[in-house]
């Protein structure tokens, strides 16, 4: 199976907020989370997050930092 991609954006007057999924790994999904100013402001900023199942069936990040190429930080953030 090839590599799947899949991202969802929704884009309001003001903000662009995203998550696309990078890749699965045996603990979970890696997925990029992007969240952008479009009022002329400067904020921009991505995050790579472990989505896991938890004990009732569910999702939750896993509260861990996870680097990927795919989805390194901006210069300046963080």
């Amino acid at each position: 199976m090839e590599d799947d991609v899949a991202s969802l954006q929704r884009t309001g007057n003001r903000w662009r907020l995203g998550l696309k999924i990078l890749r699965s790994t045996p603990d979970g999904v890696v997925a990029c989370f992007y969240d952008q100013a479009l009022n002329s402001g400067s904020y921009r900023t991505q995050k790579a997050l472990l989505i896991v199942r938890d004990d009732l069936g569910g999702y939750r990040v896993q509260d861990q930092d996870i680097v990927d190429p795919a989805c390194l930080p901006n210069p300046g953030q963080g």
